[in-house]
């Protein structure tokens, strides 16, 4: 096992808390211990839920409650937190996701989850903030603020956010309802976002005119979550269907493809994959299992309309003794060692103390199916919740009830030439790499070049914009920063942690929620 390396952080109380929890120790496993560093860049959070990992090397760190970790790590920054609702959150409700704007280094935009309206037929919405010099957020402006609902005590909330060019994916569970037998068809109603992956236009929230529901006029809907099967005017929005809680997906940046980690009722967690339109049979299967329910059209899913085929899942598995699937993506990060990039890398929120919580599966050469499911350990980490890469090619994951945030890096240089990021200073080479550029211009987003190709990146050049910050350090497993897309990667059926006194090493941000005293371990299903 690969012990973790802990870095020297400042500490800044960001909130009063009421116990002391004890978080296990991260770690590598097998062929990721030898190939990949681990090392602790955040710690001390409370319930942290996902990353944003920005240009010039700040992150974005959202908490559940409401807080937002925002700075360069090593950064002690002023704390700043404000009240948007003062209602409790239930469940799985709170701020559940995060993602930057493709072109942040110019606009500065990010993109909230967020569970913020008394009204359950609104209750989640998509709000963009504007990052300001300062580390404040600041300009809110809902990008999608109607008809994504929840009950005031639901669960199965989704919260996942991938941006591809100009469409922001949103990942919708089917807000609960667990009952045996299954009563919840929300998830193939197709004039209902429950239980869905959804695309819109990132720039206002509006249905892209691709969408495969953009032109049907008519489709499978339901008035209510347990009400008969009508026809009646779909959701443009909505993407995929059939699926119980996704509450981290990806998409492939090549092929286009969803993969989606959907937790599971009794029967099984789920990786499934897909595409526009996909019907993934939710709640008429899961997994092998036909629930064979008495809503359920006579041809399952091409009773449907528009009619599919049921798309069953490329892995699945029990539960017990795991707690609930995160979805991950595949490995395929510049300056990563050949044999992890046609690796697909996902985790459990909660196993039992000891256990593996990450794994990964061979891809075959398409990106569209699995060589085999035999599981291959990657780790334990302390309740994962988001696997994310950063523009300087580091896979970053969050530890919910670890109330940390990890950072993964190859310990070799490959040779293999990645774009610097923006924003950041240029790194000297490493081994035979050339000397970095130079810092941006004040209020220029764009840093220097990172090192050339061959060796290892090597430290940080000079300090990036007056408008960026600081320069980062060069990744030494890559040969330069690079810019990459943000990549997502629970149906959190999982407990909060008591919050220990919150060390960080960031701002608490902004947009504040202060919601939820309590979390529980698993829901009852």
């Amino acid at each position: 096992m690969n012990n973790v390396k802990r870095s020297p952080l400042p500490a800044l109380l960001v909130a009063a808390v009421a116990a002391t929890a004890t978080a296990r120790a991260a770690t590598l496993s097998g062929s990721a211990a030898t190939d990949l560093n681990l090392e602790t860049v955040a710690e001390g959070l409370a319930e942290p839920m996902d990353v944003a990992v920005l240009p010039d090397g700040r992150l974005v760190i959202i908490q559940r409650e409401g807080a937002v970790a925002i700075g360069m790590p090593g950064a002690t920054i002023e704390t700043q937190i404000d009240t948007v609702r003062d209602n409790d959150v239930f469940g799985e409700q709170g701020l559940l996701g995060v993602v930057a704007d493709p072109n942040f280094a110019t606009n500065h935009y990010l993109y909230f989850f967020a569970s913020v309206d008394a009204v359950e037929a609104n209750r989640h919405k998509i709000i963009r903030y504007v990052l300001d010099d300062d580390n404040a957020l600041s300009a809110p402006t809902v990008i999608v603020e109607s008809g994504l609902a929840a009950e005031a005590d639901g669960n199965h909330n989704g919260g996942g956010m991938i941006i591809d060019g100009e469409f922001l994916y949103i990942s919708l569970g089917d807000t609960g309802h667990n009952m045996n037998p299954i009563t919840n068809r929300k998830a193939q109603c197709l004039n209902m976002t429950g239980g869905k992956i959804l695309r819109v236009n990132l720039a206002d929230g509006s249905a892209p005119a691709d969408n495969p529901l953009a032109a049907v006029a008519m489709a499978t809907g339901c008035d209510a979550w347990n009400a008969d099967f009508v026809m009646t005017a779909p959701d443009p929005r909505v993407y995929a269907w059939g699926l119980r809680n996704p509450f981290r997906f990806w998409l492939d940046p090549e092929t286009k493809k969803l993969w989606i980690g959907d937790v599971g009722f009794e029967s099984a967690d789920e990786i499934s994959i897909g595409d526009s339109g996909t019907n993934f049979g939710w709640p008429f299967v899961e997994g092998a299992v036909d629930h064979d329910l008495t809503f359920e059209p006579a041809n399952g899913c091409q009773g449907v309309t528009p009619a599919r085929d049921c798309t069953p899942p490329v892995h699945s598995f029990r539960m017990a003794p795991r707690n609930a699937i995160i979805g991950g993506l595949i490995l395929d990060i510049c300056g990563w060692p050949d044999a992890w990039k046609s690796r697909y890398l996902f985790g459990d929120h909660g196993p039992p103390p000891g256990e593996p919580s990450a794994w990964t599966l061979e891809v075959d050469g398409t990106r569209e199916a699995l060589v085999s499911t035999a599981e291959t350990e990657f780790g334990q980490f302390d309740g994962p919740v988001s696997f994310r890469v950063g523009p300087d090619h580091a896979l970053y994951v969050v530890e919910h009830t670890g109330l940390a945030v990890q950072k993964i890096t190859p310990k070799q240089a490959t040779g293999e030439v990645c774009d610097a990021p923006m924003g950041g200073a240029g790194g000297t080479g490493g081994s035979g790499g050339a000397a970095g550029g130079a810092a941006g211009s004040a209020g220029t987003p764009a840093g220097g070049s990172g090192g050339a190709a061959v060796g290892g990146g090597g430290s940080g050049g000079a300090a990036g914009s007056a408008m960026t910050g600081a320069g980062g350090t060069g990744n030494p497993a890559t040969p330069a920063g690079a810019t990459s897309a943000d990549e997502g990667g629970c149906g959190c059926r999982a407990a909060r942690s008591t919050n220990v006194p919150a060390v960080v090493i960031f701002l608490a941000g902004a947009l504040g929620l202060f919601w939820g005293r309590r979390r529980e371990r698993r829901e009852l299903n």
